[in-house]
């Protein structure tokens, strides 16, 4: 926990705290990106096998004083930005490589809560040239597909990141998967971020 991010006089609040996931690779022995240590259909083991998309869930638990939560996942070269308003102020907003893309919203199950804090389940993905987010399993927007990935820059050793604005946020049972191995990669049992 640390004090909450201040805007400069007359500035946006725009900042956003963020709780980032860097992956250590053991056969590397350094920071990477999500690699595939099981090759696919059985072939030889190997660590080239770079994973490109990636599934989170995590279990977030806000205060009452949270404006906005953010979830950024990468995919290959395509890094996706997710922002979710809280208490039904805005809608959600999706971009893709720092250029908002047009998104259908469907639910906005945190302008309907009552009690404070709140708990519930995050699931974002991108799988197949798809992006998909829900809270306790409501899409918050139609699937977003797309079918130019980007080819570069290179995959680096933080592909997903989860952001809050305002107030606090409680990050528990964090797990990252990769398409290939459906297996968790990574798990956190409890983190609390306060912005």
């Amino acid at each position: 926990m640390h004090e909450p991010v201040k805007p400069a006089p007359n500035e946006p609040d725009d900042m956003l705290d963020w709780l980032v996931y860097r992956h250590w690779d053991p056969v590397l022995n350094r920071y990477g990106p999500i690699r595939d240590h099981y090759a696919y259909n059985g072939g030889d083991v190997g660590t080239e096998n770079v994973v490109p998309d990636l599934s989170l869930e995590a279990r977030l638990t806000l205060s009452s004083e949270v404006e906005m939560i953010a979830i950024m996942i990468r995919s290959g070269g395509d890094r996706f930005m997710v922002r979710i308003p809280v208490k039904g102020e805005g809608s959600v907003e999706v971009a893709r490589n720092d250029h908002k893309q047009l998104v259908v919203p469907w639910a906005t199950p945190l302008a309907e809560v009552d009690h404070w804090p709140c708990t519930v389940m995050l699931q974002a993905s991108v799988v197949d040239h798809r992006l998909t987010v829900t809270l306790d399993g409501q899409p918050l927007f139609q699937p977003l597909d797309y079918d130019n990935p980007f080819a570069g820059p290179p995959w680096d050793e933080s592909p997903i990141a989860v952001g809050v604005r305002g107030g606090a946020l409680s990050v528990s049972d964090l797990k990252i998967f990769g398409t290939f191995t459906i297996q968790a990669l990574w798990a956190v049992s409890r983190v609390i971020l306060t912005a």
